[in-house]
């Protein structure tokens, strides 16, 4: 429980960290832009290993693309 919850407050730390960045620097995420990359993956992976990630990870499309919207945030901020 100590190392997953510290993982889960750096996680908490880094999107505000981003967020507050981004909003500095007016950049933001849309969810054609998540959806867009979202179509790329899937395209590498396929349909059946796009999922396959999903269950492997423990979670859903939406927990993925809440994940990726961070990941791609942070790529325009920097």
């Amino acid at each position: 429980l100590r190392f997953y919850g510290q993982i889960a407050l750096d996680q908490l730390i880094q999107r505000s960290v981003v967020t507050q960045a981004a909003e500095q620097d007016r950049v933001a995420v849309s969810e054609a832009d998540i959806t867009t990359f979202q179509n790329e993956v899937q395209r590498g992976l396929g349909k059946s290993g796009f999922q396959a990630v999903l269950d492997r990870e423990g979670i859903t499309e939406a927990d993925w693309r809440e994940r990726t919207r961070y990941v791609l945030l942070a790529e325009k901020v920097v």
